[in-house]
């Protein structure tokens, strides 16, 4: 499982054709895997909702505030 701020978020596994006793190296690469995945998601996430709020501001008319 990915536990992120203490909460459950998505499940990454591994799986081999026959049983077997996964090494320590392979279980940190596996989670080191799923780490980067949910860095990549958030990433990818944050990038969509900038794109989406440039597209707003865009579409908006401009908003000039003057102060005297």
């Amino acid at each position: 499982p990915l536990i992120h701020d203490g909460r459950f978020v998505a499940l990454f596994s591994a799986n081999h054709h026959e049983p077997r006793v996964w090494a320590e190296d392979e279980i940190a690469l596996v989670a080191q895997t799923g780490a980067r995945i949910w860095a990549a998601l958030e990433q990818a996430r944050t990038l969509a909702r900038l794109r989406e709020s440039e597209e707003q501001s865009a579409s908006s008319p401009p908003r000039t505030v003057w102060f005297l």
